[in-house]
């Protein structure tokens, strides 16, 4: 089977949906952080790159040299991934678990800001003569 980070992500998400902490599953802090403050407890992320070495473990060096390939590191890397070290290889796809994970906790929730904000700059585009979808000429 073919690796793939946003599988591996989800796997992670689904492993920090079972851990609980305290009342709460770590997923639920994790949205209810970022909903609060925007940002998480490094604790979180520790957790976060915990499950993501543990997908990561069974997977042989060859199937982990080809999904650093589509990590964000290898494509700004000139580097082969037969020329990589292993263990910079696995750190580079933790982190881009690391990150789509937190992407998918920050976008679990509707933020009214964030789309009131998105309104405001749409209307001050219009007032430029800029028009959207809802809006379409017919020529």
């Amino acid at each position: 089977m073919k690796l793939n980070i946003n599988k591996l992500a989800d796997e992670v998400i689904a492993s920090l949906k079972e851990e609980k902490s305290g009342s709460k599953t770590v997923w639920d802090e994790l949205t209810s952080q970022v909903s609060q403050d925007g940002t998480w407890d490094q604790e979180l992320i520790d957790k976060i790159e915990k499950y993501a070495h543990l997908k990561l473990k069974p997977h042989k060096e060859n199937d982990i040299r080809a999904l650093w390939e589509s990590t964000e590191a290898a494509m700004d890397s000139f580097e082969d991934s037969d020329e990589i070290e292993i263990e910079k290889a696995k750190a580079d796809i933790v982190e881009d678990i690391v990150n789509k994970v937190l992407d998918k906790a920050d976008t679990s929730y509707e933020d009214e800001e964030y789309y009131n904000e998105f309104d405001e700059d749409e209307d001050e585009m219009e007032d430029f003569g800029f028009k959207f979808d809802d809006e379409k000429d017919d020529f």
